[in-house]
Protein backbone atom coordinates (compact mmCIF):
# COMPACT_ATOMS: atom_id res chain seq x y z
CA UNK A 1 0.00 0.00 0.00
CA UNK A 2 1.33 3.46 -0.98
CA UNK A 3 -1.38 5.87 0.28
CA UNK A 4 -4.68 5.36 2.00
CA UNK A 5 -7.61 7.58 2.74
CA UNK A 6 -9.60 6.78 6.38
CA UNK A 7 -12.68 8.69 8.15
CA UNK A 8 -13.15 7.96 11.83
CA UNK A 9 -15.63 10.12 14.06
CA UNK A 10 -13.87 11.61 16.87
CA UNK A 11 -10.52 13.12 17.04
CA UNK A 12 -10.46 9.93 20.28
CA UNK A 13 -11.14 7.48 17.62
CA UNK A 14 -8.15 9.28 14.89
CA UNK A 15 -5.86 9.24 17.48
CA UNK A 16 -6.18 5.74 18.28
CA UNK A 17 -6.38 4.87 14.33
CA UNK A 18 -2.75 6.56 14.24
CA UNK A 19 -1.20 4.70 17.08
CA UNK A 20 -2.82 1.10 16.25
CA UNK A 21 -1.62 1.45 12.27
CA UNK A 22 1.92 2.90 13.26
CA UNK A 23 2.55 0.13 15.23
CA UNK A 24 1.16 -2.33 12.81
CA UNK A 25 3.56 -1.36 10.12
CA UNK A 26 6.26 -1.37 12.61
CA UNK A 27 6.28 -4.72 13.08
CA UNK A 28 7.00 -5.36 9.32
CA UNK A 29 10.00 -2.58 9.27
CA UNK A 30 7.53 0.59 8.37
CA UNK A 31 6.75 3.72 8.95
CA UNK A 32 3.66 5.57 8.44
CA UNK A 33 4.14 9.08 6.69
CA UNK A 34 2.63 12.11 5.00
CA UNK A 35 -0.85 12.10 7.34
CA UNK A 36 -3.23 14.98 6.95
CA UNK A 37 -6.29 15.46 9.48
CA UNK A 38 -8.94 18.01 9.51
CA UNK A 39 -8.58 18.34 13.22
CA UNK A 40 -5.47 20.26 14.74
CA UNK A 41 -6.04 18.49 18.21
CA UNK A 42 -4.67 15.35 16.76
CA UNK A 43 -1.28 15.93 17.84
CA UNK A 44 -0.12 12.57 17.99
CA UNK A 45 1.04 12.72 14.62
CA UNK A 46 5.07 14.14 14.41
CA UNK A 47 5.21 17.24 12.77
CA UNK A 48 8.01 15.35 10.11
CA UNK A 49 5.02 12.79 9.79
CA UNK A 50 2.82 15.13 8.63
CA UNK A 51 1.54 15.74 4.82
CA UNK A 52 3.07 19.17 3.07
CA UNK A 53 0.00 21.19 3.09
CA UNK A 54 0.66 23.42 -0.36
CA UNK A 55 -1.63 26.30 -1.28
CA UNK A 56 -3.53 24.05 -4.46
CA UNK A 57 -7.04 23.42 -2.67
CA UNK A 58 -10.08 25.61 -4.48
CA UNK A 59 -9.01 29.96 -4.47
CA UNK A 60 -5.18 28.37 -3.01
CA UNK A 61 -6.29 27.07 0.28
CA UNK A 62 -3.73 24.64 2.12
CA UNK A 63 -4.74 21.49 0.36
CA UNK A 64 -2.71 18.16 0.58
CA UNK A 65 -2.97 15.76 -2.89
CA UNK A 66 -3.01 12.08 -2.88
CA UNK A 67 -3.72 9.17 -4.81
CA UNK A 68 -5.21 11.93 -7.30
CA UNK A 69 -7.53 13.29 -5.13
CA UNK A 70 -6.73 16.96 -3.45
CA UNK A 71 -7.84 16.89 0.23
CA UNK A 72 -8.31 20.45 1.61
CA UNK A 73 -7.98 20.05 5.50
CA UNK A 74 -9.77 23.01 6.73
CA UNK A 75 -13.05 22.50 4.57
CA UNK A 76 -12.76 18.55 5.21
CA UNK A 77 -13.36 18.41 1.85
CA UNK A 78 -11.95 16.21 -1.29
CA UNK A 79 -11.90 17.10 -5.04
CA UNK A 80 -11.01 15.02 -8.10
CA UNK A 81 -8.90 17.39 -10.51
CA UNK A 82 -8.73 16.67 -14.13
CA UNK A 83 -5.23 16.99 -15.57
Amino acid sequence: MDDTFESVESKEEAACLCKDLSEVVKRGGFRLTKWASNSPDVAEIPESDRAEVKEIGSQGSPAVRTLGVVYEPSTDTFRITAR
